[in-house]
C-alpha cells in the first residue's frame, strides 16, 4: 500500500453561470459545449497520509485544459461531462519525489461525477492551496525555496501525456 496526499475540491451542485444550459442539455441529452470557465466556490486543500491506490480513488473522465501557479496556488481548468449533479475533484500525490533538476511531483487528478449522465461539455476552474506541497519539499529536502514541477494526469487516463507545471517557492 502507498500513501497518496489529496488535494480535493468540491463543485456546488448549481453554478449558476451553467444551470439554464445544463438543464437543457439534460432535458435534450444534448452535448452543447458550455465554453466559459466556472470555479468553484471552495479553495482545495492539501490532505497528508490518505493511503490507498490510484484506482481506490473516483475515475470519472475530465480532460486537463490547462493549468498555472499562481500565488501559491493551482489554477487546473478541467473540461468534463455532466450538468445535472455536484461533482468532486481531488489532486492525489504519491508522496514520492521524482528525483530531477528540478524535482518532480506527479498529481492524479481524480474526478467523481456521482453519477451525473447529463452530457452538457463543462469547465471549471479548480483551485489547490500548494503550501503543504512547499511544506513537505522543505521538509525532504532541508530547504524553505526551491522549485518543483507538478505532473498532471487525469485518474480515468493515467496513461495520457502529463501538463507540466513549475512551481517556485
Amino acid at each position: 500500500m502507498r500513501f497518496w496526499c489529496g488535494i480535493t475540491a468540491r463543485e456546488a451542485p448549481r453554478l449558476l453561470a451553467v444551470a439554464a444550459a445544463a438543464a437543457l442539455a439534460c432535458a435534450c441529452n444534448s452535448t452543447e459545449d458550455v465554453t466559459s470557465y466556472v470555479t468553484p466556490p471552495a479553495l482545495g486543500v492539501v490532505q497528508f497520509g490518505v493511503a490507498g491506490s490510484p484506482g481506490d480513488f473516483a475515475r470519472d473522465p475530465l480532460t486537463v485544459d490547462s493549468a498555472a501557479v499562481r500565488d501559491g496556488r493551482l489554477h487546473v481548468f478541467v473540461s468534463y461531462a455532466g450538468g445535472c449533479a455536484g461533482h468532486e475533484f481531488a489532486a492525489l500525490a504519491e508522496n514520492t519525489w521524482l528525483e530531477s533538476n528540478p524535482v518532480q511531483l506527479s498529481l492524479l487528478l481524480a474526478h467523481n461525477a456521482h453519477g451525473d449522465t447529463c452530457e452538457a461539455l463543462l469547465h471549471s476552474e479548480l483551485r489547490f492551496d500548494l503550501t503543504p506541497v512547499r511544506q513537505a519539499f522543505a521538509r525532504a529536502y532541508h530547504q524553505a525555496e526551491g522549485e518543483v514541477v507538478l505532473r498532471l494526469v487525469p485518474a480515468a487516463d493515467p496513461g495520457v501525456e502529463p501538463v507540466l507545471v513549475h512551481y517556485s517557492f
